[in-house]
């Protein structure tokens, strides 16, 4: 039995890893979104899986957090670069020839169009804007659910103005003195339905957008930024 026990061979020890690798992400998962940054638009403009972060700020370096919702995509980056190309020898250049003695191009075919015959408008036509104007964003752009409001639920009913940067500086101020923040997952907002809501008198010019469903406004519903890192909105309305 002695001799038996010596014979059984002792397991090496395990190191180990460093970090441990993250669960794999369904490409429809909002964390596939989530990237490292000082702040939204850094890390939405550097977009490496080394910045990824479906933890939270737990995967980002001394500086930066992580930041939600951003242009970036987890599931559409590779995670190791492409080997080095092969270097090639250049072509040769193109011998030299002499031009021609005169030039080769016909005639123009078309004559020239005529002096217009209307006047010029006096003025213009349309009503100038308030603030310029964003360019457009694609259809599954997460930057169209940044929206102004008082609350998560007040922007899901008064649709005020978008704030596709995240910032809170690009949303107004209340006639009251309420300050709107900008605020993400806002998926019901189409039109800019202006600050009428707040107590602001319509103003010439202004288009009347369609009637939408309102919905209660409950001041019990937390605020939550587009800059929240580690926000999740539920079905309910709750963020954990």
């Amino acid at each position: 039995a002695k001799a038996a026990a010596a014979k059984t061979p002792v397991p090496a020890e395990r190191v180990p890893t460093a970090k441990p690798t993250n669960h794999p992400l369904s490409p429809t998962d909002p964390k596939n979104n989530n990237f490292c940054g000082t702040d939204w638009t850094d890390a939405s403009t550097n977009c490496d899986l080394r910045r990824h972060c479906p933890n939270g700020n737990s995967d980002c370096e001394d500086g930066m957090e992580c930041q939600t919702y951003t242009s970036c995509n987890a599931s559409r980056l590779t995670g190791t670069p492409t080997d080095r190309p092969v270097s090639m020898t250049p072509t040769e250049s193109p011998e030299r020839t002499e031009p021609t003695g005169r030039p080769t191009t016909a005639k123009p075919s078309r004559e020239p169009t005529h002096k217009p015959s209307g006047e010029p408008t006096p003025k213009p036509t349309g009503v100038p804007s308030k603030r310029p104007t964003h360019s457009p964003l694609a259809y599954d752009d997460l930057r169209r659910q940044f929206w102004c409001g008082l609350g998560y639920w007040d922007a899901m009913t008064n649709c005020p103005q978008k704030c596709p940067s995240g910032s809170d500086d690009e949303c107004p101020t209340a006639p009251g003195g309420e300050r709107l923040k900008c605020l993400s997952g806002v998926t019901d907002c189409k039109n800019e339905m202006g600050m009428r809501a707040y107590g602001a008198e319509e103003e010439e010019g202004d288009e009347k957008p369609d009637k939408v469903e309102s919905r209660p406004v409950s001041d019990s519903k937390p605020v939550v930024t587009a800059s929240d890192a580690d926000a999740t909105i539920q079905d309910d309305g709750s963020v954990s």
